[in-house]
């Protein structure tokens, strides 16, 4: 667990440049286990390798075995969203297992905010995050992720650039120009790389521009990505709604037996009391240059 004052520190830089690490959330045991399971659930697809060249294979695990539900609902993570000082989490209700192949091309910048028509994208607090959950030691050799600091804040030059679609598929083909988009796979000087070690947790906001470097080794290169919701109590209402619609569960989306029980809590839940915002993802009016005054400064 961190100090005080290391989460405070931690949550400085969520909220200011869009992403943290921290190190060693999973245990070696939990660790160990998770590499199992991710390697057979893996070995189980016929995922064809140019349906998924940019970002690896990409699987959704939670419901194939238990192991994925104690990942949901890990403690160690949920106390240290509360020692950073965020409070109702969520389970967005997505997790994915996200493997790198072998010598595969880097991802394509993109961002995964959903409500960009909403004033509430331009606070500067997280309010959507992902937990990449790193099972081997990730580096700029197998295609660690880059990251834009700031650019779920600020308004690039790339926001203006990159191709916007509804979901992880192929938007390097600009359909016009019948080729690939060059902005979406840009060496942005802006970029950094952000390495991290088996075990490990990054942390990021949806808003933030992020990729991968490409994976020049001949070995897998595997995470477990996990989606919440922070302080979803002050999220606005149509948001909620939307949530309500998109992120409720019901059976047979479920683990059998007690296995999901700590699940339960994070789950957005609530009959529907109002209109639902319809959302986009493609930035607008409330993403800002530089120099231009930000919304809730997230302390």
């Amino acid at each position: 667990m961190l100090t005080l004052t290391q989460a405070q520190d931690k949550r400085k830089q969520l909220v200011e440049e869009g992403y943290c690490i921290v190190d060693d959330v999973l245990d070696q045991e939990f660790l160990a286990e998770l590499r199992q399971v991710t390697a057979r659930i893996r070995a189980e697809e016929k995922q064809s390798h140019s349906a998924v060249k940019y970002h690896g294979t990409l699987i959704e695990p939670a419901f194939r075995d238990p192991v994925y539900a104690r990942l949901i609902a890990w403690q160690p993570s949920l106390d240290l969203l509360a020692v950073m000082g965020f409070g109702d989490v969520r389970w967005e209700g997505s997790m994915y297992l996200i493997s790198k192949l072998p010598f595969g091309p880097p991802l394509y910048w993109h961002q995964d905010w959903g409500w960009w028509n909403h004033p509430v994208s331009s606070e500067a607090r997280p309010m959507q995050v992902f937990f990449s959950y790193y099972l081997a030691d990730t580096t700029v050799e197998n295609g660690c992720l880059r990251v834009i600091p700031g650019s779920h804040l600020r308004r690039f030059d790339l926001h203006d650039k990159l191709l916007i679609g509804p979901g992880h598929v192929d938007w390097t083909k600009d359909e016009k120009a019948e080729g690939v988009n060059e902005a979406m796979l840009l060496d942005h000087p802006a970029a950094v790389d952000v390495p991290a070690k088996s075990g490990s947790l990054v942390m990021a906001d949806a808003r933030l521009l992020h990729s991968t470097r490409a994976n020049q080794t001949p070995e897998h290169r595997p995470l477990v990505l996990v989606w919440y919701f922070l302080d979803f109590d002050r999220f606005p209402a149509e948001i909620k709604e939307a949530c309500k619609i998109e992120y409720t569960f019901r059976p047979p989306n479920w683990w059998t037996g007690d296995v999901g029980d700590a699940v339960k809590p994070l789950v957005v839940q609530g009959e529907r009391t109002g209109a639902a915002i319809a959302g986009t993802r493609v930035p607008g009016v409330h993403l800002r240059r530089s120099g231009e005054q930000t919304g809730d400064d997230g302390e």
